[in-house]
């Protein structure tokens, strides 16, 4: 925070943009992992939250964009600690707009499905190869394909920008329809 107001001289958006995903089992995963996800996934997030408000309440204005993912809604067996960390950014993440609305701070969870990520990548090579991926892919999320990053981005964009200034404890999913099937 002090490094951006001393370049820029104010801060309008910050984009928390955070996670690991280690898979394991809850019987598996050690109180260690378990509190590295959490740390790295929410507890990151709430820190940098916290250290950018001061400045925000005094602006009177800014937009705050979390990263959470579609896990935290929609989850399959061994990511227990993810969908967890997960589910904490969206929880965050609504309970800052509540506090923070009549102040001119919107906060927004941003959740996203398979994206073109180098961790999607990873997750295809422990699988065999992106043809081993894509099947997954297909049953998981309608539109069929990964999102790219730049898709994520424009999102992203959207809810930093003023076009959005009424959107705030939000969670927009962007998703390739993961959400909406059955």
């Amino acid at each position: 925070v002090a490094a951006a107001l001393e370049t820029f001289g104010q801060i309008d958006v910050v984009f928390n943009n955070a996670g690991i995903m280690p898979y394991g089992d809850l019987q598996q995963v050690s109180e260690e992992t378990w509190d590295e996800v959490q740390a790295v996934n929410v507890k990151a997030m709430f820190l940098m939250c916290k250290a950018v408000l001061p400045h925000l309440l005094q602006r009177g204005a800014g937009s705050i964009i979390n990263t959470a993912s579609v896990m935290a809604t929609l989850t399959e067996p061994g990511y227990e600690a993810y969908t967890t960390s997960k589910a904490g950014v969206i929880g965050l993440s609504k309970a800052l707009a509540v506090s923070y609305a009549e102040q001119g701070i919107r906060v927004n969870a941003l959740c996203p499905g398979w994206v073109d990520t180098p961790m999607n990548r990873k997750v295809a090579e422990n699988l065999g190869g992106m043809d081993k991926l894509y099947p997954i892919i297909k049953r998981q999320q309608p539109l069929g394909r990964m999102a790219s990053t730049r898709e994520v981005a424009y999102a992203v964009l959207f809810l930093a920008s003023d076009e959005s200034t009424a959107v705030t404890g939000s969670a927009l999913y962007v998703d390739g329809a993961s959400t909406a099937s059955i």
